[in-house]
């Protein structure tokens, strides 16, 4: 069995956005006190140096998060600095994985946005997966984001059941892989 670890860094800030489409209060200018995580994963640790014994540093992924915060995110408006038609927290969610892939953060797994505290979104990586004929599908996940209590997080690699379905252990419920885009 090859180890795999996923490491995250929390990030906080506060943003306005409307959501223009809403049929509720959403569609007023409003504000919120966002909370993200990014995570990180990877199958081996650094053997040597300073980051010894790390998948990475999380200064690292500050790195490539800070100027997000700083340039898009805090303090700002969100449907102007994203140029998101609607920053939901799943738009917002997908921009921000999308600005860090383009920016080349090594092992990004998933995003995850609280937009309250009881809201939350997470965008995992898209892999390649394949159905029990052999399909290759789009759009599937290979790690799936569970939440086993209140705010408890687990990354685990799907465990094949009958038929098209993927336990996600120890907590998620099942998955269908059917839901994914054929190739």
């Amino acid at each position: 069995m090859t180890d795999r670890w996923v490491i995250g860094k929390e990030f906080r800030f506060e943003a306005a956005h409307e959501l223009p489409y809403h049929d509720g209060k959403c569609a007023r200018l409003h504000g919120h006190s966002w909370h993200g995580v990014v995570y990180v994963s990877g199958s081996s640790l650094v053997k040597s140096g300073a980051k010894s014994g790390m998948v990475m540093d999380f200064a690292d992924i500050k790195y490539f998060l800070q100027p997000l915060l700083d340039d898009y995110l805090d303090h700002h408006f969100l449907n102007k600095t994203t140029q998101l038609e609607s920053p939901t927290s799943e738009e917002l969610a997908r921009w921000i994985f999308e600005k860090l892939e383009q920016a080349g953060l090594p092992g990004l797994l998933a995003v995850k946005i609280d937009e309250t505290c009881t809201s939350i979104c997470c965008i995992p990586a898209r892999t390649k997966c394949f159905s029990d004929s052999g399909r290759r599908l789009r759009h599937c996940y290979e790690l799936s984001l569970g939440v086993c209590d209140d705010r408890i997080e687990s990354f685990v690699r799907p465990q094949r059941r009958s038929g098209l379905n993927y336990l996600c252990r120890p907590c998620l419920p099942t998955v269908r892989a059917s839901s994914c885009d054929y190739i």
